[in-house]
């Protein structure tokens, strides 16, 4: 980014993009420290909380009909993934906190 700054007299910004988690990533970093260079946000398959993805999977694989599926599923997730709040920050959380002048465009 620095390279890009100084070697480039009329670079003026950037555009944020990501995949996956790494969308998910993108947009609440825009929403919660809203960069000034940053022109524009490109994000491909982000989730808007954990419990969609976990919802999503268990429909596409037919197992919402187990008794406490989901409840296992999210158990699962917090044990193996230690160090993600369940009950954290998500970008259905702050989606409406990115500036209005920031096109974003999301790729399903």
């Amino acid at each position: 980014y620095e390279y890009a700054t100084t070697k480039l007299p009329h670079y003026s910004g950037c555009i944020l993009t990501g995949i996956s988690r790494g969308a998910a990533t993108c947009i609440n970093f825009m929403a919660l420290c809203q960069p000034e260079k940053v022109r524009a946000i490109v994000v491909e398959s982000p989730f808007d909380t954990l419990k969609s993805v976990v919802n999503h999977l268990l429909d596409r694989f037919k197992l919402r009909w187990i008794p406490f599926c989901k409840d296992m599923s999210m158990m699962f997730i917090d044990n193996k993934f230690e160090r993600l709040d369940l009950q954290g920050i998500f970008p259905l959380d702050l989606i409406a906190h990115i500036p209005s002048h920031v096109p974003i465009l999301i790729i399903g």
